[in-house]
């Protein structure tokens, strides 16, 4: 009968007979599954975390595939930067260093509506600043891009700053603002479809406009021989051409 009494005694009972054992439930499951960690709620960055820099002259990059989401192509970014750009229109050939999306406000100088394109030219860093959102007194602010395949245009790749040179949508690749290549992307698309594009590690040639110092801009649809574009992995056998244009643009 004793026995039978144990069995069948609630456990506050078992509890105050067996004063060695202690009683506790288990604990509650964690948020991610048998023995996972929460969700952090955060979305994945994007892709490439190849290592810093390693170009072989014909394009560069790391060894994963380009899209990959799951990799953190902003893992690289810098605060520290170089200060050889000078006031003018030019194409900054270097090495994609980081990529910088507004969803990456933990790395240094981010920017809520552009894309950083971080660069490494002649041994020091650049910031390429990108639309992905439209900054004009219009309805529609999906900024729309546009890739395609062609060679690099005008001379060819060298590491640095070179200013005074033209590049046109129109005189140089005969594009217009009609051609169906152009794609409208809100910002966050938009954003994941330049980190697609590139690898760390790149080499990029892109023509922009700087103020002078470490950061350029105006890499879109600009003006007449001063537009501004990114040449992904100009010396490679497929070299792609990234261009961008706001909706009132037409040309």
């Amino acid at each position: 009968m004793r026995a039978r009494f144990v069995r069948w005694a609630s456990p506050f009972v078992v509890c105050a007979l067996v004063l060695a054992a202690a009683c506790s439930s288990d604990p509650a499951p964690s948020p991610g599954g048998p023995g996972g960690a929460a969700d952090s709620g955060l979305e994945p960055t994007a892709d490439g975390g190849g290592p810093g820099p390693g170009s072989d002259g014909g394009g560069g990059g790391s060894d994963a595939p380009s899209g990959d989401a799951s990799v953190d192509k902003a893992k690289n970014c810098t605060g520290t930067f170089g200060s050889a750009l000078t006031r003018a229109f030019g194409r900054l050939d270097g090495t994609v260093l980081a990529v910088v999306q507004p969803k990456d406000q933990q790395c240094p100088r981010p920017n809520n509506d552009h894309v950083i394109l971080q660069v490494t030219s002649q041994g020091a860093n650049y910031r390429v600043v990108i639309n992905v959102q439209s900054d004009r007194p219009e309805p529609d602010v999906r900024v729309r891009m546009a890739s395609i395949d062609r060679a690099l245009p005008g001379d060819p790749y060298a590491d640095g700053w070179h200013p005074g040179v033209s590049f046109d949508y129109v005189d140089t690749l005969g594009v217009h603002s009609t051609d169906p290549a152009f794609v409208p992307d809100d910002l966050a698309k938009l954003s994941q479809k330049i980190a697609d594009a590139v690898e760390l590690g790149d080499e990029v040639a892109v023509y922009t406009t700087s103020s002078g110092g470490d950061s350029s801009h105006l890499v879109h649809r600009n003006k007449t021989g001063q537009d501004g574009a990114i040449v992904v992995r100009p010396r490679s056998a497929k070299p792609k051409i990234l261009l961008f244009h706001f909706p009132s643009q037409t040309f």
